[in-house]
């Protein structure tokens, strides 16, 4: 929004950023945190027919927006489940609620809207446009143990923003409502607010 209306952009507080970069598509879908939750990533995988294993990102394309409705409830509650893990790792464990299975349909076949149209950008064209960001004042918001965007991204949006402040968040997840993101961004947005006076 920022690069296509500059003009109405006063300030930027953004949290988690997220560049829709092929590598950003691979690290959560197919080569990169599966690494680090090996026991879920292959949870998930397993919810794949054996022939779509190998790539189970299309295979949850391909049925979360088919017209199978077993398939796009199978392939939606996996990856439901798949992103809920990566993005909740730092939450206290809680048993998990049932999932309202409609729900999770709906929201999957947002995710998987965006995903397969590559977020309506064009490879890099965040940082590529960075240029067509006004001159207003930046707060960039990141947590450290952030596993579903990583903290590259905002490093790399950083570098093309000068002026931009960020905020790194040692004890900070990818949600906005965790504890410590909460803080960040309450402190941020009140400094904010006091500047634009």
């Amino acid at each position: 929004y920022a690069q296509a209306h500059p003009r109405q952009v006063r300030a930027l507080i953004l949290r988690g950023t997220f560049l829709a970069r092929e590598r950003d598509l691979r690290w959560f879908g197919q080569d990169g945190v599966s690494r680090i939750f090996p026991d879920e990533w292959e949870r998930f995988r397993d919810a794949m027919l054996p022939e779509e294993r190998a790539d189970p990102l299309s295979a949850c394309l391909r049925h979360i927006l088919g017209d199978d409705p077993v398939l796009r409830e199978r392939h939606a509650l996996a990856w439901s489940r798949w992103a809920g893990q990566v993005a909740t790792w730092l939450l206290p464990d809680a048993p998990p609620a049932a999932p309202d299975v409609e729900t999770t349909i709906h929201q999957a076949r947002i995710e998987m809207h965006y995903a397969q149209h590559r977020y309506f950008l064009r490879e890099n064209q965040i940082l590529d446009d960075a240029g067509r960001i006004p001159a207003v004042p930046i707060r960039i918001i990141h947590g450290r143990r952030d596993l579903t965007c990583t903290l590259d991204a905002a490093w790399a949006l950083h570098g093309k923003l000068p002026g931009a402040e960020l905020i790194i968040v040692p004890d900070g997840g990818h949600l906005a409502s965790e504890p410590a993101m909460v803080d960040a961004l309450v402190v941020a947005t009140d400094a904010m607010a006091e500047r634009l006076k």
